[in-house]
C-alpha cells in the first residue's frame, strides 16, 4: 500500500503550516484547520495564500520577534527557531510551542509546527508557586519575601516613599504545641496568618511566613505612625481569637516594627535586622506588645538581596542570600 503523506500529516495533533519565504501559507494540516474553527473561524476558511508574517506583525502578537525568527530560518541564518506563547481561550488557559525549521530539499520554504504544551506549563506554574509559598498558611515564604522586598526597596527609593516592616512572633508557641499537639499548632498558625494578611491587603503589601511561628509583613508607602496602628490592630485581633494556652491565657503575638524612607540602593537588610531587634525587645519586655525604633535613617550597607547561581559575585547556591554586588 503506498504511503499517503497527506493522511500522515492530518493524523498529527500538532498544527502544521508550510510557508514560502515571502510569508505566504502554502499548506496547513487538518489539526490547524480544526483549531481555527474551534476558535471562531467559519468552516471552509481558506488559509492558502494568506501571509503568516503579516499576522505575526500584528500589535496584539505577544512577541514581536516571532517574524524575525521565521525570516532568519528562511534566509538560512539559523537552523531553527522556537517560541513559547500563551493562547488562552474564554474557557481555558492554553500555551503552545512554535517550532520553525527549513523544509528539507527546499531553499524557499519552512515548516512551522505548533505543539500544545498546556499540561507542562501548568505543572511549571504550580511548582513555581509552591517554591514561593508556604503550604500550610498559603502565605508567601522567605524566598518570596526576598524577591518582593528587593523590588519594593528600589521602588520606594525611586519615589522617596516610607516603607515599614513588621517582624512578628507567636508568644510561647512551643508551649502551645507541647500542650495541644502539632495539629492544633498548625490550626493556630493558620488563624494567626489570616489575621495578619487581613491587615495587609493592598497590592504592594506582602505577608509571609518567615519560618516556624515567625512572620514578616511589608507595608508599602507606610510611615511609622500608620504602621504602628496596623501592628496594634493585629496584636489586639490575635489576642481576641478563640485560642488559649494551657493555662487559659490567650495566644498573643509580639511585634518588632522598623520604618525608613530608602535613600540609597543598599540598606534593605538593615531594616530587616532592625525589625528583628525590635521583636526581641518586645519579647524581653514581656511579650504581647509592639516595639519600634521610630523612622530610622539607615547607614550605608553593602547589600541587597539576590539569588544565585546567576550572580557572578555570589557562591553557587540556589538559597536566597544577601548579595554584595547589588
Amino acid at each position: 500500500m503506498p504511503i499517503d503523506h497527506q493522511q500522515i500529516l492530518d493524523s498529527l495533533d500538532c498544527h502544521v503550516v508550510l510557508l514560502k519565504n515571502n510569508g505566504e501559507i502554502t499548506y496547513v494540516n487538518q489539526s490547524w484547520i480544526r483549531f481555527g474553527q474551534e476558535n471562531g473561524l467559519p468552516p471552509g476558511h481558506n488559509w492558502l495564500g494568506r501571509n503568516y508574517l503579516d499576522a505575526c506583525a500584528d500589535p496584539e502578537t505577544p512577541d514581536q520577534n516571532v517574524a524575525a525568527g521565521i525570516l532568519d530560518v528562511l534566509a538560512g541564518r539559523r537552523d531553527s527557531y522556537y517560541h513559547e506563547y500563551p493562547c488562552h481561550s474564554a474557557k481555558e488557559p492554553r500555551w503552545f510551542l512554535m517550532r520553525v525549521v527549513p523544509l528539507p530539499g527546499s531553499r524557499d520554504h519552512c515548516v512551522i509546527t505548533h505543539f500544545n504544551i498546556t499540561d507542562r506549563k501548568q505543572i511549571e506554574e504550580k511548582v513555581a508557586y509552591l517554591s514561593l509559598h508556604d503550604v500550610l498558611t498559603g502565605l508567601g515564604n522567605r524566598r518570596h519575601f526576598l524577591e518582593v522586598y528587593r523590588r519594593a526597596w528600589l521602588r520606594h527609593l525611586r519615589h522617596r516613599q516610607p516603607l515599614s516592616l513588621l517582624m512578628i512572633d507567636i508568644d510561647y508557641f512551643k508551649a502551645y504545641n507541647d500542650a495541644f499537639g502539632h495539629v492544633a499548632g498548625d490550626r493556630c498558625l493558620e488563624q494567626v496568618a489570616q489575621v495578619l494578611a487581613r491587615h495587609a491587603q493592598r497590592a504592594d503589601d506582602c505577608t509571609v511566613r518567615y519560618g516556624g511561628e515567625e512572620f514578616l509583613v511589608l507595608l508599602s508607602d507606610t510611615p511609622q505612625d500608620k504602621a504602628l496602628a496596623v501592628a496594634e490592630a493585629m496584636r489586639k485581633e490575635v489576642a481576641a481569637l478563640p485560642l488559649r494556652q494551657a493555662d487559659d491565657r490567650p495566644v498573643t503575638i509580639s511585634i518588632g516594627l522598623a520604618s525608613a524612607t530608602p535613600a540609597q540602593t543598599a540598606g534593605g537588610p538593615l531594616l530587616v535586622e532592625l525589625a528583628d531587634r525590635m521583636l526581641y525587645q518586645a519579647k524581653n519586655r514581656g511579650r504581647n506588645q509592639v516595639c519600634h525604633a521610630g523612622e530610622t535613617p539607615l547607614p550605608h550597607a553593602p547589600a541587597l538581596p539576590c539569588h544565585g547561581p546567576e550572580c557572578k559575585h555570589c557562591p553557587p547556591s540556589h538559597k536566597p542570600h544577601w548579595c554584595p554586588s547589588r
